[in-house]
């Protein structure tokens, strides 16, 4: 993907819990959970953030697992986790990814991720005239980030600047 702007974030999740404190109204999803097996990177113990391919043919895929005996519930706007993308540019982490603005309480609500499940939420492979490395990040509730272990990839300068709903109302207006 090779683009010249800021993607928003994209994780979007299900639960099988359901939040009896949502206002209810936020958007669904039909990403729900799965239970851990032996085909995936799963850490005992541990809430981790992974970059994964099953094999070397497939594209990248991020993975959020619990590992922990207990459930974890996870703050979501219209079922959009708390989970950018950062690149390793100019000698520091800088987001090239987003989470918008949402003024709408009827879109908050708690995502739960039982013990020994994991989500899988396809990722875009970056390309641009910038070598950068990628990774992942997630704030916990606790005020605790995870990090995702980083890959390769390519980005565009503008990546890091310019937000998606700026360059494509830029975009519109150039073609008026």
């Amino acid at each position: 993907m090779n683009i010249h702007y800021m993607k928003q974030g994209y994780c979007y999740a299900a639960s099988r819990v359901h939040d009896s404190s949502a206002a209810g109204g936020f958007a669904p999803s039909d990403n729900f959970p799965k239970p851990a097996d032996n085909r995936i990177p799963f850490v005992l113990f541990a809430v981790t953030l992974k970059l994964f391919r099953e094999t070397k043919a497939a594209p990248w895929a991020l993975y959020l697992s619990n590992g922990t005996a207990m459930a974890l519930e996870l703050p979501a706007l219209d079922s959009r986790l708390n989970i950018i993308a950062e690149a390793w540019v100019d000698e520091q982490w800088q987001p090239v990814e987003y989470l918008p603005s949402i003024t709408c309480g009827n879109s908050k609500h708690k995502l739960v991720l039982s013990s020994k499940e994991y989500w899988k939420f396809p990722i875009p492979a970056y390309e641009g005239s910038l070598s950068a490395r990628i990774r992942y990040k997630l704030q916990l509730p606790d005020g605790t980030t995870l990090y995702s272990n980083d890959i390769a990839a390519g980005i565009n300068r503008e990546q890091l600047t310019i937000r998606e709903e700026e360059y494509q109302k830029e975009q519109t207006q150039s073609h008026q």
